[in-house]
């Protein structure tokens, strides 16, 4: 199996979590930076973004923020 970076349900959560207020950076080498919004709080979420962040990236949401995001 292939990992694709910039994965379309991956850039597809991205824009769930931007409509929810969370920032998303991307830095030059390609990993994503998820931040919360101020109201959240919480830890700043480093991924590199193919589909092998999916579970992980949604458990750690769920867990820690108690946002549910398909």
């Amino acid at each position: 199996m292939s990992y694709d970076h910039k994965n379309r349900k991956v850039l597809l959560l991205f824009k769930q979590l931007e409509r929810r207020g969370f920032v998303i950076h991307q830095s030059k080498k390609g990993a994503f930076k998820i931040v919360p919004p101020r109201s959240m709080g919480g830890p700043t979420y480093y991924t590199h973004g193919t589909t092998a962040c999916l579970f992980p990236l949604q458990r750690f949401l769920r867990d820690t923020f108690g946002v549910i995001v398909h």
